[in-house]
C-alpha cells in the first residue's frame, strides 16, 4: 500500500472525526450524523465526491454509485479495482472489515494495528 495513502488513512482513523460503524461503508444514522466502517473512512478519504445523500440502507450494505459507474461494490466493500488503485486487494479488505465489524463496541483499534503492522 501507498505509503501516503496508508498514513493519511491511519490519521484519519485515529482522529475521532469519524464514528466508527459496522456492516456497512457509511451509514446515516438516526441523529443524522454518519457512521464509517473503516474501508468507508478510506472511501471518504479517496472518493468523498462519490457518496450520493443518505445512506440507510436496512441490510446495513448499499450500492454507491459515482457518474454511471459503480464506486463502491455494495457488500460493505470497495469495489475490486478502487481497492486495488490504493494497494488493497479484496482479501485484505475481508479481513479489515472483518475486524472493524468485530469490534464491540464500535472501535478502530484493531484495524489501525493491522494496517500498521501489515499493509
Amino acid at each position: 500500500m501507498d505509503e501516503g495513502i496508508k498514513n493519511h488513512w491511519i490519521e484519519a482513523l485515529e482522529s475521532g472525526r469519524y464514528r466508527p460503524g459496522t456492516g456497512a461503508l457509511r451509514e446515516t444514522r438516526a441523529d443524522g450524523g454518519d457512521s464509517f466502517c473503516c474501508l468507508g473512512v478510506l472511501a471518504d478519504l479517496i472518493k468523498p465526491e462519490a457518496w450520493r445523500g443518505k445512506c440507510d440502507d436496512q441490510l446495513g450494505s448499499s450500492l454507491w454509485r459515482h457518474g454511471e459507474t459503480d464506486t463502491f461494490s455494495g457488500l460493505g466493500l470497495l469495489r475490486q479495482d478502487i481497492g486495488e488503485s490504493v494497494g488493497l486487494d479484496l482479501v485484505q479488505q475481508k479481513r479489515l472489515a472483518e475486524l472493524n465489524d468485530a469490534a464491540d463496541p464500535p472501535s478502530y483499534e484493531a484495524v489501525v494495528s493491522y494496517i500498521k503492522e501489515h499493509l
